[in-house]
């Protein structure tokens, strides 16, 4: 089972991976379909190996996921907003569905979903190695230049870190799913954190985890 969770793994976010690296240099919908490419691989590798054992549907943990939104959304707060831009096209359903679903839902399945089964027991992998490797795989969609430029391997990080640190007290995929898509669908309708620095959203994230952490063993 050990080497076909490899290949499967390979085929999902390696193949997305490359799409999205393909979709930096060519035109062409490479972005489009390495986000659903990862969703169909997620979802069969899910349905194959672990459909009882992942509560994806499940509300377990949905206060931990509204705390997560709200000090994801609210942190440029602490350095002062300083600007704000509604982007209207990016107010549509469709966008909606497609950040909840294409982003939040697939991301999250794999990344704490059958990352965590992968390595159950192991909460350093499944934190902390896994929010590295979640950033990593960032890079082919984000460009070199703007995640180490701008920090935003940080927040990826951070924010990863989060996540698996919820996931590991008990909230459920779909709680995450549905922050993480919401998170990515008001940065992209509405542009207001783009104007911070990276730093007010790493503490703000790292106390979180400190305390979700603490909770989970409390």
């Amino acid at each position: 089972m050990a080497w076909n969770l490899l290949a499967a793994w390979l085929l999902g976010i390696g193949g997305c991976d490359i799409l999205a690296w393909l979709g930096s240099y060519y035109d062409g919908p490479f972005r489009l379909v390495a986000g659903l490419w990862m969703l169909i691989t997620g979802l069969w590798v899910w349905r194959k190996w672990y459909p009882r054992d992942i509560a994806v549907f499940s509300l377990a943990g949905w206060r931990v996921g509204l705390i997560v939104l709200v000090v994801v959304l609210m942190h440029p707060m602490i350095g002062g907003l300083q600007g704000f831009h509604a982007e209207c096209s990016r107010l549509s359903p469709v966008y909606f569905a497609w950040c909840v679903v294409v982003i939040g839902f697939a991301e999250e399945l794999w990344w704490r979903g059958i990352w965590f089964e992968m390595f159950k027991g192991k909460p350093i992998i499944c934190i902390v190695a896994g929010s590295l490797a979640f950033t990593a795989y960032h890079f082919p969609f984000q460009g070199f230049e703007l995640m180490i430029g701008s920090g935003l391997a940080i927040r990826i990080f951070f924010l990863g870190l989060l996540f698996a640190s919820a996931r590991y007290r008990g909230t459920s995929i779909g709680v995450l799913a549905l922050a993480h898509g919401l998170i990515d669908w008001l940065q992209g309708a509405i542009e207001f954190q783009k104007y911070t620095g990276p730093v007010p959203f790493a503490v703000c994230c790292a106390i979180l985890t400190a305390i979700v952490i603490r909770g989970h063993h409390a």
